[in-house]
């Protein structure tokens, strides 16, 4: 378990100015962009704190939200292998919960991954530097996520334990989850292959920055009534027996209309959805439409 890093907490700068947010000194950053962002994640994680404890009402549907997102996990080796067995077992039960012993590489990357004899001694090392980081919390978690993937200690499930233990650390330290939302992949990617070639981190840690700023926000959206019903993706697939995958898909085809986008930036559909989804199967039972064909119709 870790020890020392959740002593070490909220961790603001401006341009080589040192800071103090709750009595902790800040460490220094030399990206103007990246603290402004930054700064914003913690106003909003103290009006996040200031509404604890929230109503059962708002537990409930976040709750409800995170099991269509997210799953969470453990941070000591011990921890890591077994959630690692958790993730992949039944898809490769050999594999599951051990670390490699070959040779690996990432498909389309020119990234060079450790040597398979180095990943026990680098991961006794990356434990080490996780129960002694002191760096502001969500780089912390940010930086955790990024040297995990650059160990890549399994054969195959290195990037879904990576993000379920930068989760462990954001939550042990009162914020959400953060989410890598499905059209942010390929960023989100990209930025890991960078930062591995470049040694610049800050492109990837924005995106978490902004994840984490995102999720907060759901919690805000949650606890607000709201005057119109708006559904989101997890909620309108319960509704219409659908799978979320295909509605993404039929939204992306266009298909599905969004009606907004809440701060979080998640897409919420209107409920008259549910409807033109009934429609939707009804002429692909009985006229087998395509795509094209169904747009038409609708």
């Amino acid at each position: 378990m870790l020890k020392n890093i959740f002593k070490h907490t909220l961790c603001i700068c401006n341009l080589g100015k040192v800071f103090v947010v709750d009595n902790h000194e800040v460490l220094r950053y030399t990206s103007w962009y990246m603290n402004m962002n930054l700064l914003r994640v913690y106003e909003k994680k103290k009006l996040f704190d200031a509404k604890k404890p929230f109503s059962k009402t708002v537990v409930a549907n976040m709750n409800d939200w995170f099991k269509v997102e997210l799953t969470y996990t453990s941070n000591a080796i011990e921890g890591v292998l077994e959630i690692h067995k958790i993730i992949l077992q039944g898809i490769d039960d050999l594999n599951a919960g051990r670390y490699r012993t070959v040779a690996v590489r990432i498909a389309g990357s020119t990234v060079i991954l450790p040597n398979p004899m180095k990943v026990p001694e680098l991961m006794e090392e990356f434990i080490i530097w996780l129960n002694g980081a002191t760096k502001d919390i969500i780089d912390i978690a940010a930086e955790a996520h990024f040297k995990f993937v650059c160990i890549h200690p399994f054969v195959d499930g290195n990037g879904r334990t990576a993000r379920l233990l930068m989760n462990l650390i954001l939550m042990q330290a009162g914020f959400p989850p953060a989410i890598i939302r499905k059209e942010d992949r390929m960023q989100y990617i990209t930025s890991i292959e960078r930062a591995q070639m470049t040694k610049d981190t800050s492109a990837f840690k924005e995106i978490i920055y902004e994840a984490v700023s995102r999720s907060l926000d759901l919690f805000f959206e949650k606890e607000e009534p709201q005057t119109t019903a708006f559904l989101t993706i997890g909620k309108l697939a319960k509704a219409t027996n659908e799978t979320v995958a295909t509605i993404r898909y039929w939204t992306k085809e266009g298909l599905l209309p969004v009606a907004k986008r809440s701060n979080g930036g998640y897409q919420l559909y209107a409920s008259d959805v549910i409807q033109k989804i009934e429609q939707i199967r009804v002429f692909q039972k009985q006229q087998r439409l395509t795509i094209e064909e169904l747009k038409k119709k609708l």
